[in-house]
């Protein structure tokens, strides 16, 4: 037989274990978060994730705007046909990449040392 504690026991521990499943996810520290920009296989550059810019990349008439805003990086514009590109949105995880195969760009997301997590932490 349930009693009215018993649902009230339930309740709570469902909400601590929500609240502590966001809390964790969200207390990620991403220092040294870097993305590797690449143009035909040749490393482009390295950018931080940590400072928001607006990287306007022009190789030989393929342009790609990369906007990298609050630890996330992604294509906000091209002037490729599909623009496949910009529809993947914007990364942040460490291996995730964005790719715009007609200017042959690729974005890879590297974590660098210093990366940690409230469990290491």
């Amino acid at each position: 037989m349930i009693k009215k504690g018993d649902i009230f026991l339930f309740i709570f521990i469902v909400i601590i274990g929500l609240a502590s499943f966001f809390l964790v996810s969200k207390s990620t520290i991403n220092k040294g978060v870097k993305a590797s920009i690449f143009i035909n296989q040749k490393l482009y550059g390295k950018y931080s994730l940590e400072e928001d810019e607006i990287l306007n990349i022009n190789n030989n008439g393929k342009k790609n705007k990369i906007k990298i805003v609050k630890g996330k990086i992604g294509i906000i514009d091209s002037n490729c046909e599909n623009k496949n590109c910009i529809k993947e949105g914007y990364k942040f995880k460490e291996n995730e990449t964005i790719v715009c195969l007609p200017h042959k760009l690729i974005i890879n997301i590297e974590v660098g040392e210093g990366n940690i997590d409230a469990i290491s932490n």
